[in-house]
Order: structure tokens, then sequence, then C-alpha cells
């Protein structure tokens, strides 16, 4: 499971979060962020707030860097 180290912490909960780990998807996972919403955006972030064990509001007040981060260790997944 990819470690993503933020450049910019986040607060959930109260707590900062410096850290995030990302589990391998399943298609449970990618059925589920289809609920999220119609739009693809929606469903990845969706999608990517699982497998990290937030909920979408979380990721709102994510740095965009380390979003795209987030994005290529999900792409780094499924390539392995």
């Amino acid at each position: 499971m990819p470690e993503i180290t933020l450049k910019h912490p986040l607060t959930v909960g109260g707590k900062t979060v410096d850290k995030l780990t990302m589990r391998r998807a399943t298609v449970k996972d990618l059925r589920l962020a289809g609920r999220f919403g119609s739009d693809d955006e929606a469903k990845e972030i969706a999608l990517l707030a699982t497998l990290t064990g937030l909920v979408p509001e979380d990721l709102d007040g994510m740095d965009l860097a380390d979003y795209k981060e987030l994005q290529s260790s999900f792409r780094t997944l499924l390539d392995g």
C-alpha cells in the first residue's frame, strides 16, 4: 500500500494529517463511488477518499499538488 506524504497537511476531524495510506481498490469500491454523482470528478474524489479512509468532503481542502500525487499513486496501483 503506498503512503503519500502531503506537502500541505490536511485537517481532518480537528487533527492534522500529513500522510495518507492508500489501499488497493476493488470493484465494489468503484461501484460505491458511482453513487456520489454522475460526473467523473465526483466519482474519482469519492473513490480516492474511500481508498484512503476519508470521506469526499475531507479531500475538498486538499492542496491540488497533493491531490495530483494521490491520483498518481492510484494509477500506480492500477498498473501493478
